[in-house]
């Protein structure tokens, strides 16, 4: 290479401006505190991003993603990565208070990874533009963009964090992109890097830093293109690259990958895991290499065949064992088998209504009975608020739960599949013996509860602000919010209850000839009887006994969970809670656990004590307005909340009690 290229193409890194924030390396824990190991954030997001890249071409092929590791057998040697690595990348690599921890140097040699996708776009979008505009550029908020993103609401990652999972990965913090792409046929390779903010011999560093090439110290560093053909194919050999001209799509290089914990059979579960569902269907499947190792293809018939014949050694993997074998059987069924209906202007289906003794219910519960497996078609109606948040307009959508007995699985959480990605971390009910896949595929439904998810799109969360340029919180964007996300979280708990519960009227004769004893009574006796029946105002025996009037909605509902339990927002129409007071004590053989708990207030004995760290109080949507030794006192702040307390002793009974009084707001 010459020395004008050489001057042009290097690492660059922008010195803090007096006027600007410091800050830290952000994005980092929104990953790394929600998943295993890297390798897990790098499959789940990485595979989202390209599905969301997916192009538009003929016969609707599947997006292929290939996974290469080098391992340390096939580590590139210095001399053939130091075009990529030069000085001034080592110099900010190897100083002080950068955030890395025992950084490689520029003698080693260098294990990577190669996350690539075909069969999308590339990186698309003008590659010289460095302001936020109003045209859509995938490549822009790819390099030079953190948390926001240009994806539309119907997509599966919104909040532009996915990317930081591959800098996750790398001991250096650094990633390669490597686009082809299908707009302009362009290919483009540039890097980025993300460390601590530092002090190098005296000047102040922003934590960015860029590879690619500048023309001016004052203009934006710009990606490399085939003027550079071949740095560009001297890059594409170098880190193993499957990609060849005219395949678009893109390339993330991962330099110093974390190879001690990313291993080759942790990609291959985390590919099924997270991304059966898509597999299942065709529209995705990966290739996984090592490097003078192993290889796999990990498509439907790779999918059939690990349910038919692995085993497997965890419950967790069972549990997605079952739940992929459910799956399959939903695939071959073109209607549901149980397709349920709202009740006039309903926005959710009224569980609390249901008679299931009717055909469809007694067809479920004969089918449940005999472990045959269930697929439920549950409907429901979005209707948003305006900025002023008067209603909008109301649109129908749906949802499926699919269900099946599965004796000896034990408690076992549900799934929750928006737009073919796993959101994990559901807060949900986790029936016994029973495996439950709940998909949202519908885009009206998928896109609601994408707005509900937080960065990691992990779980659903009423406060959750995101993909609204108004900065409006999820809960704010709906009616009944609240609701929205309740109906989804506990169908598969409604649907078990009704499978479980025979609503029949209650037979008093039913035991008379096991339990009946024939008694002799004196005269006096029946007369007493009999006058009492007849002072007795409307003592008509041949009178109907009076309708007894249907349940009230539960107001909340105490879970049991391991180490302690859980106090959550009740039935769907239940009168709305304004305080609460949780009490907990341990069980004991006689008497009130709860008064034996306080017995010994005057040396303040306790079994635990809610205001020491060893009992742990987690509040969603809760106000504390103050504590105890065994009691909180709290302040329902939204109609969905939950209140959940571990650190108790596994092997006591534990009894939970909850006290509900209404009082004037005081906010």
């Amino acid at each position: 290479m010459g020395a004008n290229l050489a001057i042009m193409i290097n690492w660059h890194f922008n010195t803090q401006s007096p006027t600007g924030v410091h800050r830290a390396a952000s994005a980092d824990d929104y990953f790394s505190t929600t998943m295993e190991n890297p390798a897990e954030p790098l499959v789940r997001e990485g595979a989202q991003n390209s599905l969301d890249a997916k192009s538009d071409g003929p016969n609707h092929q599947p997006v292929r993603i290939k996974i290469t590791l080098s391992g340390s057998r096939s580590a590139a040697k210095p001399e053939d990565v130091s075009p990529f690595f030069n000085e001034n990348f080592w110099r900010h690599i190897q100083g002080d208070r950068n955030g890395l921890y025992n950084p490689p140097g520029p003698g080693d040699k260098c294990p990577y990874l190669v996350f690539e996708d075909f069969g999308t776009t590339g990186l698309t979008g003008n590659e010289d533009e460095f302001k936020l505009g109003t045209i859509k550029n995938p490549f822009f908020y790819f390099f030079r963009a953190e948390g926001l993103s240009d994806k539309e609401i119907k997509e599966r990652g919104r909040w532009g964090m996915g990317k930081s999972v591959f800098r996750l990965c790398s001991r250096v913090r650094s990633w390669f992109g490597y686009t082809t792409r299908r707009s302009d046929g362009k290919t483009l390779l540039m890097g980025r890097t993300v460390l601590a903010p530092r002090t190098l011999d005296g000047a102040d560093y922003t934590p960015d830093g860029y590879f690619g090439k500048s023309l001016d110290p004052n203009t934006p560093i710009l990606p490399i293109g085939e003027e550079n053909k071949e740095l560009l194919t001297s890059f594409n050999q170098v880190f193993s690259l499957s990609r060849s001209g005219g395949q678009f799509g893109t390339s993330v290089v991962v330099p110093w990958y974390k190879d001690d914990e990313i291993d080759f059979a942790g990609l291959r579960g985390y590919a099924v895991k997270h991304y059966f569902l898509p597999i299942i269907r065709n529209r995705l499947f990966f290739e996984l290499e090592e490097l003078g190792g192993e290889m796999a293809k990990i498509d439907r018939a790779f999918i059939e065949d690990w349910v038919e014949g692995v085993q497997v050694d965890s419950q967790e993997d069972e549990r997605i064992k079952a739940a992929v074998r459910l799956a399959l059987w939903a695939e071959s069924k073109e209607t549901p088998t149980h397709e349920l209906e709202l009740d006039g202007g309903d926005h959710f289906y009224d569980w609390s209504g249901v008679d299931n003794e009717n055909e469809l219910w007694r067809n479920a519960k004969e089918k449940h009975e005999n472990c045959e497996p269930l697929f439920f078609r549950i409907p429901i109606k979005i209707t948003a608020k305006k900025p002023d948040r008067s209603k909008g307009m109301t649109r129908e959508s749906f949802f499926d739960v699919l269900l099946q007995k599965n004796i000896g699985l034990g408690d076992n959480k549900p799934l929750f599949i928006r737009n073919d990605l796993l959101i994990p971390e559901v807060r949900s009910k986790s029936p016994r013996d029973v495996v439950a896949l709940v998909v949202i595929q519908d885009e009206t439904l998928a896109e609601v509860l994408g707005k509900a998810e937080n960065p990691a799109h992990t779980e659903w969360v009423l406060n959750s602000s995101q993909s609204n340029a108004s900065g409006l919180k999820f809960k704010d964007c709906y009616l009944h919010a609240p609701g929205i996300l309740r109906q989804v979280q506990d169908a598969h708990a409604q649907i078990i209850d009704l499978l479980f519960v025979n609503r029949v009227e209650e037979d008093p004769s039913l035991l008379l000839d096991f339990f009946s004893i024939d008694r002799e009574e004196d005269s006096k006796t029946k007369k007493r009887r009999k006058s009492r029946k007849e002072e007795k105002p409307g003592g008509d025996e041949s009178q109907e006994p009076p309708d007894i009037p249907a349940a009230r909605p539960k107001r909340y509902r105490i879970h049991q969970q391991e180490g302690g339990f859980a106090v959550t927002s009740g039935d769907l129409g239940s009168a709305l809670l304004s305080r609460i007071k949780v009490s907990a004590a341990y069980a004991v053989r006689r008497g009130d656990p709860f008064k034996a708990f306080t017995k010994d207030v005057k040396n303040r004995i306790y079994d635990f004590d809610f205001r020491k760290p060893a009992i742990d109080v987690s509040l969603d949507a809760v106000e504390e307005i103050g504590r105890d030794a065994n009691e909180l006192r709290l302040k329902v702040l939204e109609e969905s909340f939950r209140v959940e307390v571990t650190g108790f002793d596994p092997n006591r009974d534990l009894k939970v009690k909850v006290d509900v009084w209404e009082a004037d707001d005081d906010s």
